[in-house]
Order: C-alpha cells, then structure tokens, then sequence
C-alpha cells in the first residue's frame, strides 16, 4: 500500500501480504508522520474492504475508528472507479515498472521486488517534479 502526500507527492510504501495488516501499516505511518513533525488531516481512499465496515453501514470499521482517534477525516472514491484515484494509481504503476527495470537490470531474482519498490520511492522521493513549483 501507498500513501501520498498530496501537496508534496512525497510517497510512503508499506506492504501487506493479507488485508488485515492494513491497520497495522496504517498505524506505522501515522507514527511516522509524527515524528517528522506533522498530522494526517485527510485520507482519500477507495472503497475496499480493509478501509470500510464489512459487516454492517452502521458499525464502524477498526480503520473508521483509527482514523477517528487521530482525527482524521477519511473520505472514499466510487467503487470500481480507478480513474477518481489518479494519484494513487498513477503512483503503483510507476512503482511497479522502476521496480521492475532495477531487477531486470541488476539481474536479481523476483523475490527482492519489495526491496525494488522501496528503492524506487525513496529515488522517486528525491527528485524534483512540478507539485513542488519551485521549491526543494
């Protein structure tokens, strides 16, 4: 999973092997967005399963309640609708593709791909784009 800041288009990468641990690595980035000194205020998302209640509309999901506790107002895309996530989307496709290219180039094996994309963020991360007009 990716988060992104939208101002800055600074990306976080955090991986999942099940749904479940999507509150967990939620939790980890908000500590870390702490300690650098800042809050979440907004998370824009999909309408998945791990970000909603699965079992009724009227009770709120263990990621409702995370995001309550830190106040932070969550907001979600229609579903099946990739096009209302640009960022996101345009983000885990530039990922997976640099990711792709240093293994290929390196000639590793598949099984350092999560280390790949994490390389590829961190490079992404350091460079300059137009989000950021003129600063650095």
């Amino acid at each position: 999973m990716t988060f992104t800041d939208e101002l800055t288009r600074y990306s976080y990468v955090a991986f999942c092997q099940r749904k479940s641990q999507v509150k967990e690595r939620f939790t980890e980035f908000l500590n870390w967005v702490k300690l650098q000194g800042h809050r979440v205020r907004l998370l824009n998302s999909d309408g998945g399963s791990e970000y909603t209640s699965n079992e009724n509309a009227s009770v709120a999901s263990d990621f409702s309640k995370i995001c309550k506790a830190h106040d932070i107002e969550q907001q979600f895309t229609s579903a099946h609708t990739p096009s209302q996530n640009v960022i996101a989307e345009r983000l885990n496709r530039t990922l997976v593709e640099h990711a792709s290219c240093l293994l290929h180039e390196v000639g590793l094996v598949k099984e350092f791909w999560s280390f790949a994309v994490k390389h590829a963020a961190w490079i992404r991360n350091r460079f300059h784009h137009s989000a950021l007009e003129d600063k650095t």
